[in-house]
């Protein structure tokens, strides 16, 4: 069965797994799903479907307990979804939760600014990359405190990955297009346990650079759609003219 096709009440499921595992790092059951998301589906059926999604591959067991969490194809689906589901045109950039500095600064310096509060708002790690050697990143700290990285083991993979950041960025650099990218899993080449949400933006003097969102593979991608989609359309008023 091909995910494209995936029948809505299954899709509806498997995008509520997500989103509950987004917010708790927990694995997901079927008193959850009902209790929070307002399936009007018996415990039973519900767990057909979870098992349906299981056979898929599009969730996973972690261990002896009764929930699930998505795996790298779950996450894929959702993420494909939400980005063909974004509004277009003017209505991007409507929601505002982000400003320009509103005192006068460089415009490397107003960048900066942005790439702060975006690690706020995301509660990740931002990339700012004014060129393919010339990177800024914040918000580690915000990164390192998901539940994800109390394993001694993952804290070191990704410190390595940091150190090597100037190269990966180097590498990736002329892929990053207009468009919004979601790079994640096996796929992201800023590691398989990641996930990256992507683009280009005008940053200041008639340049345009990468700005990037960096966390792991549970991060909240809607989330991070929607402030980059922000961040983007802030830049063109700002810088494009």
């Amino acid at each position: 069965m091909e995910t494209a096709g995936l029948e809505t009440r299954k899709k509806d499921v498997l995008f509520a797994v997500v989103r509950e595992y987004v917010k708790t790092a927990e694995p997901v059951g079927s008193v959850t799903l009902i209790e929070r998301y307002g399936f009007d589906l018996s415990s039973a059926t519900i767990r057909n479907e979870l098992a349906a999604l299981e056979e898929l591959g599009l969730i996973e067991q972690p261990h002896t307990s009764a929930g699930r969490i998505p795996s790298e194809r779950g996450f894929q689906l959702f993420v494909d979804t939400v980005l063909a589901s974004r509004p277009t045109g003017e209505e991007r950039g409507r929601k505002r939760k982000l400003r320009m500095p509103e005192e006068r600064q460089v415009p490397a310096e107003a960048v900066k600014s942005v790439a702060k509060h975006i690690a706020e708002h995301a509660n990740e790690a931002v990339i700012v990359a004014f060129g393919p050697r010339h990177l800024y990143y914040t918000g580690l700290s915000h990164l390192f405190s998901q539940p994800e990285f109390q394993e001694f083991g993952r804290v070191v993979r990704f410190s390595e990955l940091i150190d090597r950041l100037d190269d990966i960025v180097a590498e990736v650099y002329p892929r990053v297009g207009t468009d919004i990218t979601v790079w994640l899993g096996r796929k992201n080449p800023f590691g398989s346990q990641c996930g990256t949400v992507i683009t280009q933006c005008a940053i200041g003097g008639g340049l345009r650079g990468a700005v990037g969102i960096l966390g792991p593979l549970r991060m909240d991608y809607e989330r991070c759609i929607e402030l980059l989609d922000t961040t983007q359309h802030l830049f063109e008023e700002a810088f494009a003219s």
